[in-house]
């Protein structure tokens, strides 16, 4: 029996691109043409200049449990960055570990020279800088001094879940209490950099939780009305996803990302059983000519209205 969404496939990997500096130099000036002067300037250049020290989330050394880590030291783990507040060895960056601090992505400031605690993360010149050290009004500008860290992460500006990869495996986490899945949530904000995709990603992760839902109840208690108009968003959500793909040719879909388990597989396949035991076989959703649209204006994030 067909489902009444067909599956959107294919294998979305994070793309975190790392910056790589790049010296510019006079090809007209004879002592700059020896290959080792050429690879000095540009070591210099890479240290010295910001405009060519840009810091992706990739670039930061992922934690390490067998290295000794001093204050201020910045790593990577579970897609944030953390800051070392004191020595640690083994023990791996965590909320309840206050041997790391860790960096808040959801709130920048300008810069201004006044005081700011450890971790605050402000604007400067067109980059964001994190304070690694505290501040004091008489610290220099960002790029001046190393008590802030130029970085740079894809989901700046949005409350980025921790996600732990083995729980999120068995158990359906939504610790920012959004309503989307925090695995799915940080797949959608570290894979997918253009705006239109994350606003897609979020609207589909709402309509798949949507769709979950029918499994809690019987046919016969849930509202047909709904069930349509469920119907019709995951037709209009695989045609949206069709027409993303023609215009980020990159870009294969959210449905394997949300359903991404064995178990969440039998789950929308269940769910999709119980849709067609409401509307019948031969139920032919309708979809919009604008069904990126529809799907957005479909989601009320509201329980199933059940029938009395």
């Amino acid at each position: 029996m067909t489902s009444i969404a067909d599956k959107v496939s294919g294998n979305n990997q994070p793309r975190l691109d790392k910056t790589r500096a790049v010296a510019v130099y006079s090809n007209t000036y004879n002592p700059m043409r020896s290959r080792p002067m050429r690879s000095l300037v540009a070591c210099v250049l890479f240290l010295l200049c910001p405009c060519v020290h840009s810091q992706s989330l990739a670039h930061f050394p992922r934690f390490d449990p067998q290295q000794l880590y001093q204050p201020s030291n910045v790593v990577r783990w579970h897609a944030h960055l953390w800051i070392a507040i004191d020595e640690t060895w083994g023990q791996a960056p965590a909320a309840d570990n206050f041997d790391w601090l860790q960096v808040p992505l959801q709130h920048t400031v300008p810069w201004q020279p006044q005081q700011q605690p450890l971790g605050t993360v402000v604007q400067y010149q067109g980059l964001h800088y994190v304070a690694v050290q505290p501040i004091t009004a008489a610290t220099a500008a960002p790029e001046q001094s190393p008590r802030w860290r130029q970085f740079n992460h894809p989901a700046l500006g949005y409350s980025l879940p921790l996600v732990d990869p083995i729980e999120s495996r068995s158990v359906d986490v939504d610790r920012n209490d959004n309503g989307l899945r925090d695995d799915f949530e940080a797949h959608v904000l570290l894979t997918w950099p253009a705006e239109v995709l994350r606003q897609a990603g979020f609207n589909s992760g709402y309509l798949y939780h949507d769709l979950l839902q029918v499994n809690q109840y019987q046919p016969s208690l849930i509202d047909r009305e709904w069930a349509q108009t469920l119907s019709n968003s995951l037709a209009a959500s695989r045609q949206c996803q069709q027409q993303l793909h023609q215009q980020h040719p990159q870009f294969s879909g959210f449905e394997s990302k949300f359903f991404n388990t064995a178990a969440r597989l039998a789950a929308r396949a269940h769910a999709e059983q119980q849709l067609i035991l409401v509307l019948g076989e031969h139920y032919q959703p309708q979809i919009s000519p604008m069904p990126c649209e529809q799907v957005r204006l479909s989601h009320h994030n509201e329980q199933l209205p059940l029938r009395l």
